[in-house]
């Protein structure tokens, strides 16, 4: 009689592997986009890393364009739009895409016009950058 594992042990260990590989490439996965999604909070803004390119009124908003001249990602989920120093709801302002890789463009639209003479200061709490529309 001949000694090993039987086919429905064989089966089980194989599907556990399976899932067990899946699991660690998910985590894998999932760790890498959470700490990529992270860094911008960590960024210090400021001209060298963030620089505003136009400004223009269109539809009854203002859209402003800025590049990302830093070299790392900029999360733009957690940032928030300051209007002469009012922070205004998220339902106020759209900024896309939610990462910006370096040298790429983002877009802040705010859902109202705004004229040269408003503030405008973009990113998170303590840390922004300041730029006024020239129109």
């Amino acid at each position: 009689m001949s000694k090993g594992v039987t086919p429905v042990i064989a089966t089980v260990l194989l599907i556990g592997l399976a899932i067990a590989g899946t699991v660690t490439l998910y985590t894998t996965y999932d760790n890498i986009v959470q700490n990529n999604r992270d860094v911008s909070e960590d960024l210090v803004l400021n001209p060298e890393t963030v620089n505003f390119e136009s400004c223009w009124n269109e539809g009854g908003a203002t859209h402003i364009s800025a590049r990302n001249v830093g070299s790392e990602s900029l999360n733009t989920t957690p940032m928030n739009v300051f209007l002469d120093g009012q922070i205004q709801p998220e339902t106020n302002y759209t900024i896309t895409p939610d990462l910006v890789d370096p040298q790429q463009t983002m877009e802040v639209e705010l859902s109202s016009e705004i004229n040269s003479e408003t503030q405008v200061k973009v990113g998170f709490e303590g840390n922004t950058v300041t730029y006024r529309c020239a129109f």
